[in-house]
């Protein structure tokens, strides 16, 4: 595994723990909207899968930053997307079969 050092040592020199897990929440958020509209594009219930565990990622890391309100904002962000993403691949749910964990998405 290459790990760049260099670059982290800049990054916690010029950025707070605050600023550094605000930026981190914001990627994994994008990253999150983005599986959810792969989603929509093909019903894919894996990309949802991948989306929903983008999405608590950039809640966790929202959560560890001393911003409050940025929880509120990955939520406000994604919600919409979220629910086009999940009413589509339960209409493909219900069109054929789906494995026991993806079943297990479509509940939830």
């Amino acid at each position: 595994m290459k790990l760049d050092l260099e670059a982290a040592r800049k990054e916690l020199k010029g950025k707070s723990e605050t600023e550094i897990e605000e930026e981190t929440a914001r990627k994994w958020a994008a990253r999150a909207i983005v599986c959810y509209e792969k989603c929509l594009e093909g019903g894919s219930v894996e990309m949802f899968s991948r989306g929903d565990d983008n999405y608590h990622e950039a809640l966790e890391h929202a959560a560890l930053s001393e911003n409050t309100g940025l929880v509120g904002d990955v939520k406000v962000e994604i919600a919409e997307i979220r629910k086009k993403s999940l009413a589509k691949i339960s209409k493909t749910a219900s069109a054929g079969f789906l494995s026991l964990r993806q079943s297990r998405i479509i509940k939830s």
